[in-house]
């Protein structure tokens, strides 16, 4: 495994402090719950995975930083978030056993895909380091079921948003200004991930 300085590094780092400084503050102030210190520990660690995958210029080793970042961790922040805009919306009765399993079947269904993509492409059809100026960053072509998770998580993020929205406009949230700062976030966050995929 072999190391480059990518200073780009320092944004991850800088997220992942700032995770931890607000999970350390909701834990000291007696304002977390399990799914939003889970949401922010997920976000932290795909921070923490995207920072190794800069850093490192084999193959190997930024294909597992992405894989274990990007597909085993990030692809279920979305359905941890959803978990929790629906019960801060007050609808716990919604989160039964299997509505939650039906919710992250596809994300298994994409962590046992990853780990058989050697032998049929579905994922990732090809994978290589290439030169991004000074830097060796991963390229990857995707494989079709790239594009369902995709599409699955950038619903599951819409759901986020009406969730949120609907609680705040009908005022069955306690603070109807901060769900629709959370719906906002969240199409913030959509739209990143449309502009970075649609490069």
């Amino acid at each position: 495994m072999f190391f480059q300085y990518n200073p780009n590094i320092w944004l991850y780092f800088c997220s992942i402090g700032l995770l931890f400084f607000l999970m350390i503050y909701m834990v000291r102030k007696k304002v977390a719950d399990g799914l939003s210190l889970a949401t922010l520990a997920m976000v932290a660690l795909w921070s923490l995975g995207f920072a190794l995958q800069i850093s490192v210029t084999d193959l190997g080793t930024a294909f597992l930083s992405y894989v274990i970042a990007n597909d085993f961790i990030g692809l279920k922040v979305p359905m941890v978030w959803l978990l929790w805009a629906v019960r801060v919306a007050g609808k716990k009765r919604w989160l039964t056993r299997p509505r939650i399993a039906l919710l992250f079947t596809l994300p298994v269904v994409t962590d046992l895909l990853n780990m058989t993509n050697s032998w049929h492409g579905l994922v990732y059809h090809q994978l290589r380091m290439e030169a991004l100026g000074p830097y060796q960053v991963l390229k990857l072509i995707p494989g079709p079921w790239y594009w369902v998770i995709l599409v699955y998580c950038l619903i599951v993020l819409l759901a986020v948003m009406a969730v949120q929205t609907k609680a705040a406009l009908n005022r069955e949230i306690l603070h109807p200004k901060q769900a629709l700062g959370v719906a906002l976030a969240t199409g913030s966050v959509l739209i990143q991930i449309i502009l970075i995929v649609s490069r």
